[in-house]
Protein backbone atom coordinates (compact mmCIF):
# COMPACT_ATOMS: atom_id res chain seq x y z
CA UNK A 1 0.00 0.00 0.00
CA UNK A 2 1.28 3.09 -1.07
CA UNK A 3 0.33 6.54 -0.94
CA UNK A 4 2.02 9.82 -3.48
CA UNK A 5 2.50 12.96 -3.22
CA UNK A 6 -0.94 13.88 -3.69
CA UNK A 7 -2.72 11.43 -1.27
CA UNK A 8 -3.77 9.34 -4.01
CA UNK A 9 -3.28 5.05 -3.20
CA UNK A 10 -1.91 2.61 -4.56
CA UNK A 11 -2.18 -1.08 -3.79
CA UNK A 12 -0.44 -3.94 -5.65
CA UNK A 13 2.70 -5.85 -6.52
CA UNK A 14 5.58 -3.03 -6.14
CA UNK A 15 8.73 -3.59 -7.98
CA UNK A 16 12.00 -1.70 -7.25
CA UNK A 17 14.91 -0.12 -8.73
CA UNK A 18 17.66 2.59 -8.46
CA UNK A 19 20.71 4.12 -9.35
CA UNK A 20 23.50 6.45 -8.16
CA UNK A 21 25.18 8.80 -10.36
CA UNK A 22 28.41 10.34 -10.42
CA UNK A 23 29.09 12.37 -13.56
CA UNK A 24 28.85 9.89 -16.26
CA UNK A 25 29.04 7.26 -14.14
CA UNK A 26 25.88 5.12 -12.96
CA UNK A 27 25.63 1.88 -10.55
CA UNK A 28 22.72 -0.20 -9.03
CA UNK A 29 21.13 1.25 -5.88
CA UNK A 30 20.47 -2.28 -4.90
CA UNK A 31 18.53 -1.55 -1.36
CA UNK A 32 17.66 1.08 1.23
CA UNK A 33 17.97 0.89 5.11
CA UNK A 34 18.82 -2.91 4.99
CA UNK A 35 22.23 -4.84 5.90
CA UNK A 36 25.07 -4.32 3.50
CA UNK A 37 26.07 -7.63 2.03
CA UNK A 38 28.84 -8.41 -0.23
CA UNK A 39 29.79 -5.73 -3.08
CA UNK A 40 26.24 -4.11 -2.23
CA UNK A 41 25.46 -0.04 -2.42
CA UNK A 42 22.53 0.61 -0.03
CA UNK A 43 21.08 4.00 0.87
CA UNK A 44 20.45 4.73 4.23
CA UNK A 45 18.02 7.29 5.64
CA UNK A 46 17.26 8.68 9.29
CA UNK A 47 14.45 5.89 9.47
CA UNK A 48 17.00 3.56 10.07
CA UNK A 49 17.92 4.73 13.10
CA UNK A 50 20.82 6.95 14.52
CA UNK A 51 23.78 5.03 12.46
CA UNK A 52 24.01 2.63 9.73
CA UNK A 53 24.96 -0.49 11.83
CA UNK A 54 27.42 -1.74 9.11
CA UNK A 55 30.87 -3.25 9.64
CA UNK A 56 34.47 -0.90 8.71
CA UNK A 57 34.64 -3.10 5.41
CA UNK A 58 33.34 -0.61 3.60
CA UNK A 59 33.02 2.94 2.05
CA UNK A 60 30.14 4.97 3.70
CA UNK A 61 29.55 8.83 1.79
CA UNK A 62 27.36 11.63 4.29
CA UNK A 63 25.02 13.25 1.64
CA UNK A 64 22.80 16.31 2.07
CA UNK A 65 19.84 16.84 -0.16
CA UNK A 66 20.30 19.93 -2.61
CA UNK A 67 18.33 22.95 -1.72
CA UNK A 68 15.22 22.36 -3.98
CA UNK A 69 15.18 19.10 -4.09
CA UNK A 70 13.38 17.11 -1.25
CA UNK A 71 13.02 12.51 -1.14
CA UNK A 72 10.73 11.15 -3.35
CA UNK A 73 10.47 7.86 -5.99
CA UNK A 74 10.34 8.11 -9.62
CA UNK A 75 12.14 11.20 -10.43
CA UNK A 76 16.16 11.99 -9.51
CA UNK A 77 16.94 13.55 -6.34
CA UNK A 78 20.20 15.89 -6.70
CA UNK A 79 22.50 15.31 -3.39
CA UNK A 80 25.71 16.95 -2.17
CA UNK A 81 28.85 15.04 -0.62
CA UNK A 82 29.18 16.18 2.55
CA UNK A 83 32.02 13.81 3.96
CA UNK A 84 34.02 10.03 2.90
CA UNK A 85 34.43 7.47 5.49
CA UNK A 86 36.53 4.81 4.34
CA UNK A 87 37.30 1.56 6.59
CA UNK A 88 34.69 3.17 9.63
CA UNK A 89 31.16 1.59 9.05
CA UNK A 90 28.76 2.50 11.81
CA UNK A 91 28.06 6.31 10.53
CA UNK A 92 25.79 8.29 12.04
CA UNK A 93 22.37 9.00 10.10
CA UNK A 94 21.34 12.80 11.60
CA UNK A 95 18.20 14.01 10.30
CA UNK A 96 19.13 15.92 7.32
CA UNK A 97 21.65 13.83 6.09
CA UNK A 98 21.49 10.11 4.01
CA UNK A 99 24.18 7.98 3.68
CA UNK A 100 25.67 5.63 0.86
CA UNK A 101 27.51 2.78 1.82
CA UNK A 102 28.96 0.06 0.04
CA UNK A 103 31.54 -2.79 -0.48
CA UNK A 104 33.84 -4.39 -2.87
CA UNK A 105 32.55 -2.97 -6.73
CA UNK A 106 30.74 0.00 -4.67
CA UNK A 107 32.89 0.52 -2.60
CA UNK A 108 35.79 1.56 -4.70
CA UNK A 109 32.20 3.33 -6.85
CA UNK A 110 32.18 5.65 -3.84
CA UNK A 111 36.05 6.15 -3.30
CA UNK A 112 35.69 7.98 -6.69
CA UNK A 113 33.41 10.78 -4.59
CA UNK A 114 34.78 14.37 -3.75
CA UNK A 115 33.39 16.88 -0.74
CA UNK A 116 31.49 19.67 -1.76
CA UNK A 117 29.88 17.72 -5.43
CA UNK A 118 26.59 16.69 -6.95
CA UNK A 119 25.31 13.45 -7.22
CA UNK A 120 21.94 12.03 -8.40
CA UNK A 121 19.86 9.11 -6.48
CA UNK A 122 17.06 7.56 -8.37
CA UNK A 123 14.80 5.21 -6.43
CA UNK A 124 12.03 3.93 -8.89
CA UNK A 125 8.89 1.99 -7.97
CA UNK A 126 6.55 0.58 -10.03
CA UNK A 127 3.51 -1.13 -9.26
CA UNK A 128 1.45 -4.22 -10.98
CA UNK A 129 -1.57 -3.76 -12.81
CA UNK A 130 -0.45 0.36 -13.51
CA UNK A 131 2.19 0.20 -16.25
CA UNK A 132 2.79 3.73 -17.53
CA UNK A 133 2.19 4.97 -13.66
CA UNK A 134 5.29 6.57 -11.91
CA UNK A 135 3.67 8.26 -8.27
CA UNK A 136 6.16 10.12 -6.07
CA UNK A 137 5.52 7.80 -3.61
CA UNK A 138 5.66 9.55 -0.16
CA UNK A 139 4.39 6.44 2.26
CA UNK A 140 4.55 2.66 1.89
CA UNK A 141 3.51 0.10 3.98
CA UNK A 142 4.10 -3.76 2.88
CA UNK A 143 1.91 -7.12 3.04
CA UNK A 144 1.56 -10.06 1.06
CA UNK A 145 -2.23 -10.34 1.12
CA UNK A 146 -4.81 -8.45 -0.93
CA UNK A 147 -8.05 -9.79 -0.28
CA UNK A 148 -10.43 -7.65 -2.94
CA UNK A 149 -9.33 -6.67 -6.32
CA UNK A 150 -11.41 -4.49 -8.68
CA UNK A 151 -14.62 -4.83 -6.73
CA UNK A 152 -14.26 -8.71 -5.89
CA UNK A 153 -13.12 -11.04 -3.56
CA UNK A 154 -9.63 -12.50 -4.16
CA UNK A 155 -9.29 -16.71 -4.48
CA UNK A 156 -7.01 -18.16 -2.02
CA UNK A 157 -4.02 -19.50 -3.15
CA UNK A 158 -1.57 -20.13 0.09
CA UNK A 159 -2.54 -20.87 3.50
CA UNK A 160 0.21 -18.06 4.97
CA UNK A 161 -1.93 -16.28 7.78
CA UNK A 162 -4.42 -18.83 7.99
CA UNK A 163 -7.02 -17.54 5.31
CA UNK A 164 -9.71 -19.20 6.37
CA UNK A 165 -9.43 -19.59 10.37
CA UNK A 166 -11.11 -17.05 12.23
CA UNK A 167 -8.74 -14.20 13.58
CA UNK A 168 -7.87 -10.58 14.10
CA UNK A 169 -7.58 -8.74 11.40
CA UNK A 170 -6.30 -5.36 10.04
CA UNK A 171 -7.43 -4.42 6.62
CA UNK A 172 -7.04 -1.17 4.75
CA UNK A 173 -8.87 -0.38 1.42
CA UNK A 174 -9.73 2.19 -1.12
CA UNK A 175 -12.77 3.55 -3.54
CA UNK A 176 -12.83 2.47 -7.04
CA UNK A 177 -11.85 6.45 -7.83
CA UNK A 178 -9.50 6.55 -4.97
CA UNK A 179 -11.20 9.34 -2.94
CA UNK A 180 -12.62 7.55 -0.02
CA UNK A 181 -10.06 5.68 2.31
CA UNK A 182 -11.38 2.71 4.60
CA UNK A 183 -9.53 1.28 7.69
CA UNK A 184 -10.96 -2.01 9.70
CA UNK A 185 -9.31 -3.49 12.52
CA UNK A 186 -11.68 -6.46 13.57
CA UNK A 187 -10.97 -8.30 17.06
CA UNK A 188 -10.74 -12.06 17.81
CA UNK A 189 -9.18 -14.59 19.76
CA UNK A 190 -11.62 -13.35 22.85
CA UNK A 191 -14.90 -14.09 24.08
CA UNK A 192 -16.34 -11.42 22.72
CA UNK A 193 -15.10 -12.41 19.18
CA UNK A 194 -13.42 -14.82 17.69
CA UNK A 195 -12.47 -13.34 14.52
CA UNK A 196 -13.45 -13.15 10.67
CA UNK A 197 -11.48 -14.87 7.77
CA UNK A 198 -9.89 -13.76 4.30
CA UNK A 199 -13.43 -14.49 2.31
CA UNK A 200 -15.23 -12.01 5.93
CA UNK A 201 -12.73 -9.78 5.42
CA UNK A 202 -13.29 -9.23 1.68
CA UNK A 203 -16.84 -8.74 2.26
CA UNK A 204 -16.77 -6.15 5.10
CA UNK A 205 -14.35 -3.95 2.99
CA UNK A 206 -16.63 -4.41 -0.10
CA UNK A 207 -19.85 -3.76 1.99
CA UNK A 208 -18.15 -0.76 3.54
CA UNK A 209 -16.95 0.62 -0.31
CA UNK A 210 -13.95 -0.46 -0.73
CA UNK A 211 -13.29 -1.46 -4.71
CA UNK A 212 -9.30 -2.45 -3.66
CA UNK A 213 -8.55 -3.64 0.22
CA UNK A 214 -5.13 -5.15 1.57
CA UNK A 215 -5.39 -7.95 4.61
CA UNK A 216 -2.36 -6.37 7.01
CA UNK A 217 -0.46 -8.51 10.06
CA UNK A 218 -3.09 -9.42 12.15
CA UNK A 219 -3.47 -11.41 15.65
CA UNK A 220 -2.14 -9.74 18.49
CA UNK A 221 -1.05 -6.50 15.88
CA UNK A 222 -4.83 -6.47 15.35
CA UNK A 223 -4.60 -2.44 17.53
CA UNK A 224 -6.32 0.59 16.55
CA UNK A 225 -5.36 3.58 18.95
CA UNK A 226 -7.18 7.35 18.73
CA UNK A 227 -4.21 9.38 20.05
CA UNK A 228 -2.50 6.82 21.41
CA UNK A 229 -5.05 5.19 23.39
CA UNK A 230 -6.39 1.75 21.86
CA UNK A 231 -9.41 1.67 20.53
CA UNK A 232 -10.04 -1.64 20.07
CA UNK A 233 -9.67 -4.96 22.53
CA UNK A 234 -6.15 -6.51 20.89
CA UNK A 235 -6.06 -10.14 21.45
CA UNK A 236 -3.74 -11.06 24.01
CA UNK A 237 -4.71 -7.90 26.38
CA UNK A 238 -1.66 -5.81 27.97
CA UNK A 239 0.66 -5.43 27.66
CA UNK A 240 -0.32 -4.87 24.43
CA UNK A 241 1.95 -5.90 21.34
CA UNK A 242 4.94 -3.61 20.38
CA UNK A 243 4.40 -3.37 16.48
CA UNK A 244 7.22 -1.31 14.72
CA UNK A 245 5.24 -0.43 11.81
CA UNK A 246 1.79 1.58 11.57
CA UNK A 247 -0.78 3.27 9.37
CA UNK A 248 -1.28 6.52 10.78
CA UNK A 249 -3.97 9.30 10.19
CA UNK A 250 -2.63 12.62 11.08
CA UNK A 251 -4.68 15.85 11.64
CA UNK A 252 -3.28 18.55 9.52
CA UNK A 253 -6.06 21.23 9.81
CA UNK A 254 -5.35 24.46 12.49
CA UNK A 255 -6.06 23.94 15.35
CA UNK A 256 -5.13 27.01 16.45
CA UNK A 257 -8.37 28.75 17.31
CA UNK A 258 -9.24 26.19 19.58
CA UNK A 259 -7.02 26.90 22.84
CA UNK A 260 -5.84 25.21 24.46
CA UNK A 261 -7.09 22.07 22.61
CA UNK A 262 -3.44 19.87 23.56
CA UNK A 263 -5.23 19.89 26.87
CA UNK A 264 -8.11 17.93 26.31
CA UNK A 265 -6.90 14.29 26.92
CA UNK A 266 -6.37 14.96 30.16
CA UNK A 267 -9.25 17.32 31.10
CA UNK A 268 -11.77 14.52 30.04
CA UNK A 269 -12.22 13.64 33.74
CA UNK A 270 -14.58 10.93 35.54
CA UNK A 271 -15.96 11.42 38.14
CA UNK A 272 -17.83 8.79 40.63
CA UNK A 273 -20.05 9.24 44.02
CA UNK A 274 -21.71 6.81 45.36
CA UNK A 275 -23.23 4.72 42.29
CA UNK A 276 -23.17 8.32 40.21
CA UNK A 277 -21.36 7.97 36.92
CA UNK A 278 -20.61 11.29 35.91
CA UNK A 279 -17.38 13.07 33.64
CA UNK A 280 -17.01 17.01 32.26
CA UNK A 281 -15.19 18.21 29.62
CA UNK A 282 -12.56 20.82 31.10
CA UNK A 283 -9.23 22.54 29.27
CA UNK A 284 -11.52 23.83 26.45
CA UNK A 285 -13.35 27.38 26.55
CA UNK A 286 -17.15 27.19 26.47
CA UNK A 287 -17.37 28.75 23.63
CA UNK A 288 -15.12 26.26 21.40
CA UNK A 289 -17.21 23.47 21.88
CA UNK A 290 -20.15 22.79 18.92
CA UNK A 291 -21.08 19.21 19.93
CA UNK A 292 -20.25 16.45 22.58
CA UNK A 293 -21.29 12.54 21.38
CA UNK A 294 -20.94 9.54 23.61
CA UNK A 295 -21.36 6.14 22.11
CA UNK A 296 -20.83 2.36 23.40
CA UNK A 297 -18.61 0.38 22.18
CA UNK A 298 -20.97 -1.17 20.16
CA UNK A 299 -21.72 2.18 18.34
CA UNK A 300 -24.82 3.38 19.37
CA UNK A 301 -25.29 7.16 20.43
CA UNK A 302 -26.06 7.40 23.74
CA UNK A 303 -25.94 10.98 24.56
CA UNK A 304 -25.46 14.35 22.55
CA UNK A 305 -24.73 17.26 24.32
CA UNK A 306 -23.54 20.96 23.61
CA UNK A 307 -21.47 22.08 26.71
CA UNK A 308 -18.69 21.71 29.30
CA UNK A 309 -21.49 20.84 31.82
CA UNK A 310 -21.73 17.60 33.95
CA UNK A 311 -22.72 14.33 31.99
CA UNK A 312 -24.61 11.96 34.32
CA UNK A 313 -24.47 8.25 33.02
CA UNK A 314 -25.89 6.95 35.56
CA UNK A 315 -28.80 5.06 33.48
CA UNK A 316 -26.17 3.33 31.31
CA UNK A 317 -24.54 -0.13 32.52
CA UNK A 318 -21.06 0.37 33.43
CA UNK A 319 -18.35 -0.26 30.89
CA UNK A 320 -16.33 1.92 28.31
CA UNK A 321 -17.69 4.48 26.62
CA UNK A 322 -16.32 6.94 23.46
CA UNK A 323 -16.44 10.31 23.82
CA UNK A 324 -16.64 12.67 20.51
CA UNK A 325 -15.67 16.11 20.87
CA UNK A 326 -16.76 18.50 18.31
CA UNK A 327 -14.74 21.85 18.07
CA UNK A 328 -16.73 24.64 16.22
CA UNK A 329 -14.13 24.73 13.66
CA UNK A 330 -15.30 20.62 13.09
CA UNK A 331 -12.03 19.45 14.72
CA UNK A 332 -12.97 16.19 15.66
CA UNK A 333 -11.59 14.44 18.82
CA UNK A 334 -12.20 11.11 20.33
CA UNK A 335 -11.31 9.40 23.93
CA UNK A 336 -12.39 6.20 25.43
CA UNK A 337 -13.08 6.37 29.19
CA UNK A 338 -14.29 3.32 31.38
CA UNK A 339 -17.09 4.37 33.98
Amino acid sequence: LGFCSSGVPYLGQMGYNGYVKRKYRKETLHNINTARGADKLILYTPLIGKTTRTNGYGTEVVLMMKDGFEWSTNKEMTCIVRKINRKSGNTAVLPDELVLSGHGVSEEFLNTFQPGEEIKIRINISIEGHSGVAPDFREMLGSNTLVLENGEPVAVTSTAGDPKGRHPRTLAGYSADKTKFYMCVIDGRTAVSAGISQADAAAIMKDAGAYTAINFDGGGSSILAVEGVPFNNPAGGKPYRLVSDALLLVQHQDVSSARPVQSIQPSIQIVKQNLEKRFRITGVEEGAIKQVNIYSLTGNCLLTLDSTAWFDLSNYPGGVYLVEVILKNNVKYIRKIPC
